[in-house]
Parts: structure tokens; sequence; C-alpha cells
């Protein structure tokens, strides 16, 4: 594969095998020229967009490790484009997510976090309100509800 120009990581096979899994989710164009991802308007290869941050993520950060065929890859993906798309700070391999820090996301809630998804919620049981995260799952462990108090920016994405 080409390197894609600002992409976050390398563009590894696992990352590549993702990317064709979510691309069914979307009905822009793959573009063709994929040689400077920062001109696509195609969210899975533009490495500015959140959409590929999170799947930058998945590939090559979260240590849950998920195939491109595992039932849950599209809810942990969605979950964390709306991290991205609201301004979740960057995350590498040694990010401690269960600590505060300032600016959007500043309260732990544990997103993105290598553990189920059901389980990003925040630790604060003091005050009302506070935290945030996934507050609800069903029986089949799909997220039914979330809480956003978190001093987030920007928008909720269409996934």
């Amino acid at each position: 594969d080409k390197k894609e120009m600002g992409q976050p990581s390398s563009l590894t096979k696992r990352f590549v095998n993702l990317r064709q899994r979510l691309l069914s989710l979307y009905s822009e164009n793959v573009p063709s020229d994929t040689s400077n991802s920062s001109n696509t308007l195609h969210p899975l290869y533009n490495a500015q967009s959140p959409q590929y941050q999170a799947l930058d993520w998945l590939a090559n950060i979260d240590k849950l490790l998920l195939r491109h065929y595992d039932p849950g890859l599209v809810q942990r993906y969605v979950l964390a484009v709306m991290y991205f798309s609201t301004g979740g700070p960057p995350v590498n391999a040694d990010t401690d997510l269960s600590q505060k820090h300032k600016g959007p996301w500043r309260n732990p809630t544990n997103f993105l976090a290598p553990t189920h998804e059901c389980e990003w919620k925040s630790r604060i049981i003091d005050g009302a309100g506070r935290g945030g995260g996934i507050r609800r799952c069903d029986k089949n462990k799909t997220v039914v509800e979330i809480s956003l108090y978190n001093e987030l920016t920007g928008s909720i994405p269409s996934e």
C-alpha cells in the first residue's frame, strides 16, 4: 500500500482490512488517487477526519484488537468517531484514559479504553451529572444510552 500523507500511524494490513469493512457505512466514492489524503472528501481516506482518526486508533492503538469480521467493530468505531468529532484529545498506546485532564473530555470516562464499550463510563459518583460516558447497554451489549456531559466541542457525527 502507498503511504498516505498526514497519516497518524503506519498504514498496516490491519488498517486496510478494517477500512475495507467500514467502507460500507459511507455513500462517498473511494478516491481514485489516495496519494494526497488531505484533499479527499472520503472520511476514511482523509487523515484529518475524525473517522480516519477512529480507524487509526482501532487499527494501530486499541489493545482490544477487534478483527474486521467482529460483530462489535461498527459500534466501537462509531463511538470512537464520536470521541474524536467532539474534541477528544489524541491518544496513543500509553494514554491513561482514567485520568482527568484539561479541555474537552476532561473528566475520565474511559472512552477508548481496552475494554468493552459498555465499560466506557465515568467513575465519578459524587455530584449529579458529572463525567458522562456510556450510561446503559442492553442484554446484547449494544449501547443504548450515552451521557455527553463533559465540555465537548465539535459536532455529533452522522455515523
